[in-house]
């Protein structure tokens, strides 16, 4: 509620006056979000509250929360339009399940790969951890980098490639 809230707040005019700038699964997101009051909002600062406080004592304890980085390998990319977006709030929750709570919390998180499936799909961690503890969080990627085989998956563009 707080994050899509805090969307709402920077879209809500521009969504008002051109509505077909944005898809049908966002507008429709949107006009849900909307009709949150301001007792649902406090709430949710409520529970943020509450999640940063259990996360400031387990981070007390330990230095990093190690997680998966998503709850599903990546599914295959729908071949939609340019006007077109997939909406599968099933899915989408699947994948983002681990990330939520940093997001929400504004904690520190890193994500980087680890493995890999039988398809060649990346299999990746999420580090998390104190605020201001991020050259910890990088320093574990990096020596993830060293030591995981990183494999170019089936369809690459090298998008810093330098053109001759």
């Amino acid at each position: 509620l707080a994050i899509t809230s805090e969307m709402f707040t920077d879209v809500h005019t521009d969504i008002r006056v051109n509505p077909s700038s944005f898809t049908l699964p966002t507008r429709i997101l949107f006009a849900l979000t909307g009709e949150n009051s301001a007792c649902d909002y406090i709430q949710s600062g409520k529970v943020r509250t509450r999640m940063m406080l259990h996360f400031k004592r387990v981070l007390s304890e330990v230095d990093v929360i190690v997680t998966p980085a998503n709850g599903t390998t990546a599914p295959p990319i729908p071949n939609l339009s340019d006007t077109e977006e997939e909406s599968d709030i099933t899915k989408q929750d699947a994948i983002m399940r681990y990330m939520h709570a940093p997001n929400l919390t504004g904690l520190p998180a890193c994500v980087f790969p680890v493995s890999y499936t039988k398809d060649n799909l990346p299999i990746s961690f999420q580090c998390i951890t104190r605020p201001w503890q991020e050259d910890l969080l990088l320093r574990i990627a990096a020596t993830s980098h060293e030591i995981i085989e990183r494999k170019k998956p089936q369809v690459y563009f090298d998008l810093l490639k330098k053109s001759s």
